[in-house]
């Protein structure tokens, strides 16, 4: 398969993943049209608020862009758009409408799951669960915002994630929370979005204190073998650069790197 479809499934599923919980809530914005998804999830969080381009043309895009920018900057939220680094017409573009890049970039990965090798199936002291309960869903959010603690967007990721809590999640076939308890807290959490034949693995968080007993991976691994039992095909991620060799050693493939502009 040629990288750039690889890259279309990996689109595909992230904006499948980015749209599904603000679907679901009074006052999110969403644009979808053929070159752009958009998501204003009416709550000042850059996490959130996931601009998506499905087109490779700077014309059509620079087209397109100005409305869906102001939707953000009339309620003066943060946004973040994703665009690979091998579309530089597209990135200077953003650039020469005012876009700064983020100081960190994302390396996009797929893998077959057909060919991937069996990978651990239990774990001696960490116990992975469904996570489908509100109380969880708060607490999934509350996880995430460590990564920002003492910043404005903890406190808007956890408000996000309060009001997700009211999607009854445990009738969602598609999209999936799981939480990694151990010692009766949860310390890991990842979730895992399925669109055709693909399925993508989002929001892998381990609480600092905890990091470095294997928490992290063996949630990866979870979530590899529960894409699997679905009969997918491929899994995509995106890795931070230090995270990269992880997903690389349980069979994962980098198909570009993904710049971010705010």
């Amino acid at each position: 398969m040629e990288v750039k479809r690889k890259q279309q499934l990996m689109i595909e599923n992230l904006i499948a993943k980015t749209t599904f919980l603000s679907k679901q809530m009074n006052g999110a914005t969403i644009i979808e049209n053929d070159i752009i998804t958009a998501v204003d999830s009416d709550f000042p969080s850059y996490n959130a608020n996931i601009i998506t381009l499905k087109s490779n043309e700077a014309e059509q895009i620079e087209d397109s862009l100005p409305s869906v920018l102001s939707t953000y900057t009339e309620k003066n939220h943060p946004k973040n758009i994703w665009s690979f680094e091998e579309n530089k017409d597209v990135n200077t573009m953003l650039e020469n409408i005012g876009l700064s890049e983020y100081e960190t970039s994302y390396i996009a990965m797929i893998a077959n799951l057909f060919s991937m090798r069996p990978s651990m199936q239990h774990h001696d002291e960490m116990d992975i669960q469904r996570i489908q309960s509100p109380k969880d869903i708060i607490k999934f959010g509350e996880i995430i915002s460590t990564l920002y603690q003492g910043t404005p967007e903890a406190k808007a990721i956890q408000n996000y994630y309060s009001k997700a809590a009211n999607i009854p999640l445990s009738k969602q076939e598609n999209f999936h929370l799981y939480k990694g308890i151990y010692e009766g807290e949860i310390v890991t959490i990842g979730s895992l979005m399925i669109t055709g034949n693909t399925a993508g693995i989002y929001d892998m968080v381990t609480l600092e204190k905890m990091r470095g007993k294997g928490f992290a991976t063996f949630m990866i691994q979870y979530l590899i073998n529960q894409a699997k039992s679905r009969n997918v095909a491929f899994c995509t991620l995106q890795a931070s650069s230090d995270g990269a060799n992880i997903y690389k050693r349980v069979g994962f493939e980098p198909i570009g790197t993904l710049k971010v502009y705010e």
